[in-house]
């Protein structure tokens, strides 16, 4: 069923989470059958190794050698990134695009993928909140066009 899948792909992302070693001990056996299922390909499918939770690194569970190492015996792409913060993830799309179509990236190419908005969330104090307008109920609606435009 994987071969399915993965007909037609042009890429194939390993994914790990660097706080959890059995994640990462499960990538030989997911490489393994990705390799199976697509042995058959007339294009060969680029396999890239991807460490997620890298915001998470006070509690890393693999080395980075230890990727480092996987990557290069199996001839492996590899980015670090964190899902959570968004630290290197449009960097890695944006590369990963770029090469799969045969562009070149410039600096500045890099830098603005890597830019990484911030913000704190936070809830209101219940007496902020009570004082936020409400929004409109069912009952206080009328509609007037059935027409809506947006611009």
């Amino acid at each position: 069923m994987l071969d399915k899948y993965l007909y037609g792909a042009h890429l194939a992302l390993f994914v790990y989470d660097i706080s959890n070693y059995t994640s990462f001990e499960n990538l030989e056996s997911w490489l393994m059958a990705v390799n199976d299922a697509t042995r058959h390909q007339t294009r060969a499918l680029r396999r890239i190794l991807v460490a997620n939770k890298g915001d998470l690194e006070h509690i890393r569970a693999v080395r980075v050698d230890k990727h480092k190492s996987f990557a290069a015996e199996n001839d492996l792409m590899s980015f670090l990134v964190s899902a959570q913060s968004g630290e290197n993830v449009a960097q890695m799309f944006q590369h990963l695009a770029a090469v799969t179509v045969g562009a070149r990236l410039t600096r500045a190419d890099m830098e603005q993928a890597s830019s990484v908005v911030r913000a704190q969330i936070s809830k209101p104090r219940p007496e902020t909140a009570a004082a936020l307008p409400r929004p409109p109920t069912a009952s206080r609606l009328r509609v007037k066009s059935e027409v809506c435009a947006l611009m």
